[in-house]
């Protein structure tokens, strides 16, 4: 992948800050999303990502996943 302008880095401390920005990030995207994560729970927050993945996906441009595992 080249290097990218715009880009920029936040310090996040706590997980509702993280996800927070996941799903900002997730909503914001233009083109593509390259979406990794070591485990993806069926839960509350499991199910708002996906939410915000499906949503994404609708309105066009590529999507890629990698994860280790899913639990139910």
């Amino acid at each position: 992948m080249p290097y990218l302008k715009g880009n920029k880095v936040d310090l996040l401390i706590d997980g509702l800050a993280t996800f927070d920005s996941i799903v900002d990030g997730i909503d914001q995207a233009r083109e593509y999303i390259l979406f990794q994560f070591f485990i993806i729970h069926n839960d509350e927050l499991g199910q708002r990502i996906k939410t915000h993945l499906v949503a994404r996906a609708k309105q066009g441009g590529a999507f890629f996943s990698l994860y280790e595992g899913v639990s139910a």
